[in-house]
């Protein structure tokens, strides 16, 4: 009976590490410029108020589509040199209404139907001597931007940019963060 319950015990963990890689492989990281953008479906909101100055905005976001010329992978893999993606964007007052970067740091999902969607987008600059650092606090770590900071040089000087991290060093702590959520 031990024997049995240590196998069953052991088939559960290994098929729990299975699933962490599976999700893993589905992930890629990887820097680029937006070439385009189009709004597949526009979102509502609704607002609902309670009383007591309590208040409460539900809705569906905006639906884009983008696409992107593809710098550097840093994380999976991409096939190509462009990537179209889905990105939902619960900002309902103005479009784009979405983040638009010069160059950005995207994680993207390969979704059932081997679609990419967007998780988040982040501004990256590129360094002079040729590495992708984030320069403002990664959506979802928000401490870790400030815990790693480092002073850097960008190859195109922006006074509002004087700090960075390296965008290789986020990539293991922000895919961690995803297998951990979903």
């Amino acid at each position: 009976m031990k024997r049995l319950l240590f196998i069953l015990t052991c088939l559960f963990l290994c098929s729990l590490q299975i699933s962490a890689q599976t999700e893993k492989a589905r992930i890629s990281i990887f820097v680029g410029e937006m070439l385009s953008w189009n709004l597949v479906e526009k979102g509502h909101s609704t607002k609902k108020e309670y009383g007591n100055g309590l208040m409460a905005i539900d809705g569906t976001p905006n639906k884009f589509r983008l696409r992107y010329k593809v710098y550097d992978v840093l994380f999976g893999d991409c096939l190509s040199d462009t990537i179209e993606a889905t990105y939902y964007y619960r900002v309902y007052s103005e479009l784009p209404g979405f983040p638009q970067y010069k160059y950005a740091f995207i994680p993207v999902l390969r979704n059932s139907k081997d679609e990419y969607e967007i998780i988040q987008m982040e501004d990256a600059r590129k360094t002079i001597d040729g590495q992708w650092v984030l320069v403002k606090p990664v959506l979802g770590l928000p401490d870790y931007f400030n815990k790693n900071k480092l002073k850097v040089e960008l190859k195109e000087p922006d006074p509002k940019c004087e700090y960075g991290v390296n965008a290789l060093e986020v990539v293991p702590v922000l895919i961690e963060r995803i297998v951990v959520s979903k």
